[in-house]
């Protein structure tokens, strides 16, 4: 095979090998920019609702805990009697946590199941715990379940359901 035949061969594969290698840095361009080593998708999304709303539960802040809700959300609240239907509702339900300055922790050690039930709705189910102080002075821990409806509207996830509910004691 004369040199010529060698380099021409040799250009054939090397625009391969440059093609091969476009594609494992635009897709190493593309990971790294996610932030996670993964690209996030509609679970991680509607996850980070719930995220967010821990976060404003635990600032107290009722404006933004409402504004991850539906208009027609409703609530079936750990120490409520009644469903909680609607924004005026829920700013009602969660006003006196807010006031007290509960605080929740979600627990995030893989118990927590996400499905997709359809192209903008998800449900997530898991676990969280609340805090605070009680009116008479007490500290108090309450672990709870949750599960979260949330759909996607207008191109943001928001909150359509929530139930939470005692967890259950260990059987001894």
């Amino acid at each position: 095979m004369s040199d010529r035949q060698t380099c021409r061969s040799g250009s054939a594969r090397g625009r391969a090998m440059q093609h091969v290698m476009a594609i494992m840095v635009s897709t190493a361009v593309l990971i790294s920019a996610s932030g996670s080593g993964t690209l996030a998708g509609p679970k991680d999304d509607a996850f980070a609702v719930i995220q967010n709303w821990a976060t404003a539960f635990n600032a107290s802040d009722i404006d933004k805990i409402i504004a991850a809700y539906t208009p027609e959300a409703s609530v079936h609240g750990t120490t409520a009697n009644s469903l909680a239907v609607g924004k005026d509702a829920l700013r009602a339900y969660f006003g006196p946590a807010a006031r007290s300055r509960n605080q929740v922790k979600l627990a995030q050690d893989g118990s927590e199941a996400t499905t997709m039930l359809g192209d903008g709705q998800v449900v997530v189910a898991g676990f969280y715990e609340f805090s605070g102080t009680r009116p008479d002075g007490q500290a108090f821990t309450a672990p709870a379940r949750y599960t979260f409806v949330l759909v996607k509207q207008d191109g943001a996830w928001l909150i359509a359901h929530q139930h939470s509910s005692p967890r259950a004691r260990p059987a001894q």
